[in-house]
Formats: structure tokens, C-alpha cells, sequence
């Protein structure tokens, strides 16, 4: 299968869209985009948490910490994570929901 490259951008222009704010650990310590900079793997006690910095309609992608960290809604992780992984994921309940192709 040949490589397929994207360039996802967050469209600002929304109207009345939410803007999400710097990720927090379980003890409300702030994380910004410098631990996800590193180019390794993101361990974090108790998982983290992404704020609203301004409340408003949902979006399946946006960026958060002033535009620095992506957030996605699981449909459009899922388009990311490979068969195998996501049946591990399922069977050991990771997740909470089945992935769905969309």
C-alpha cells in the first residue's frame, strides 16, 4: 500500500467552536506542547484531561495549548491505529467503545 500524507489544519473559523486550553494530569499539573515536542513516548500518571479554554460546538480535530497539540475524537484515532491494535485495544477494553471505520 502505497503512503498517504496529510496536512490537517484547525479551522478557526468555525462559529461558536470550542477552544481547548493546556492538558492537565489527574493532580491538575499543566503539560504543554514541550513534553509532546520530544519525540518519545508521553507517560503521564492518571492519563490527562484537555480543558475548554472557551466552551462551544465540538470538533473532531483541533488543536490545543495555543495551537501546539492535536486532539482528535476517537473516529478520526481510529483512521490512525492499525487493525491489530485496535482488536487488542477492544479485548482488553482500553478504549470504552468499539472502533468503527467512517
Amino acid at each position: 500500500m502505497a503512503k498517504r500524507y496529510f496536512d490537517l489544519s484547525d479551522d478557526v473559523h468555525v462559529a461558536g467552536r470550542w477552544h481547548l486550553g493546556t492538558p492537565i494530569d489527574a493532580s491538575g499539573q499543566a503539560h504543554g506542547s514541550w513534553l509532546f515536542m520530544r519525540g518519545e513516548p508521553v507517560q503521564v500518571k492518571g492519563g490527562l484531561r484537555v480543558p475548554l479554554y472557551r466552551p462551544g460546538k465540538p470538533l473532531d480535530f483541533s488543536l490545543a495549548d495555543a495551537g501546539a497539540i492535536p486532539v482528535v475524537h476517537v473516529k478520526v484515532a481510529s483512521l490512525f491505529v492499525s487493525e491489530e491494535i485496535k482488536e487488542a485495544l477492544e479485548r482488553i477494553g482500553t478504549t470504552g467503545t468499539k472502533f468503527k471505520e467512517v
